[in-house]
């Protein structure tokens, strides 16, 4: 339904019923979470469902709610705020539960030039285990790690790209994963009430007016 300029808006981009476009858009923030975190680690595909899945769940919950202008952009921040969650705490939180944490050794550092896509340049880093043998972790400039010992979590033989232990608390992680979801929640939550009150205002019998004397 409408009747605010934000749900007018999604009505006039083709979102006919919010029921539908909000759970698809939150299916395809997922699916972009699952794309960056598993095979095939496309960044750029991963994004791009990202971005379409956060527009359905923006645009559902609008002509869901007829939310106006302010809960559309709080909409759109908390969907790219499930996506990131998902991909950086949510990638920690997978290689804790499906693979394990050894101690390897930074054999070779090299600095590449991200700057086209990135404010930092970035590390490649050529890392030697004894249970996973020969690894590669792509960093920024902020998580570079000297040559020599270092704590890896990987999933040796597994779908799940290694990365270094100390980027990933498993407390923080389970805690932000745990938040993320509870805002969404939340949000959906608000969207169906604010739909079946305002279904049930429309369903209520007018009252006649009395005639005048």
């Amino acid at each position: 339904m409408a009747g605010t300029p934000a749900g007018e808006l999604a009505r006039k981009l083709g979102v006919r019923t919010g029921r539908i476009v909000l759970p698809s858009g939150l299916l395809l923030i997922f699916a972009g979470a699952v794309l960056f975190v598993y095979p095939p680690h496309s960044g750029l595909l991963a994004f791009l469902f990202a971005v379409l899945g956060v527009a359905g769940f923006a645009l559902g919950t609008a002509r869901l709610a007829a939310a106006p202008w302010w809960a559309l952009g709080a909409a759109v921040a908390l969907g790219f705020l499930l996506f990131a969650v998902l991909t950086v705490p949510g990638r920690g939180l997978a290689l804790r539960m499906f693979g394990h944490s050894e101690t390897c050794r930074v054999a070779s550092r090299r600095e590449v030039d991200t700057t086209s896509r990135y404010p930092r340049y970035g590390f490649v880093h050529t890392i030697d285990c004894p249970g996973a043998g020969t690894l590669v972790i792509r960093t920024d400039s902020a998580d570079r790690q000297p040559l020599g010992p270092v704590e890896v979590l990987d999933d040796p033989g597994g779908p799940l790209q290694p990365d270094f232990a100390e980027r990933h608390n498993a407390v923080v992680d389970s805690l932000l994963v745990a938040a993320a979801f509870a805002l969404t929640g939340a949000a959906v939550r608000v969207a169906w009430l604010r739909s079946a009150n305002q279904g049930r205002r429309a369903r209520r019998p007018r009252v006649p007016e009395a005639p005048e004397d």
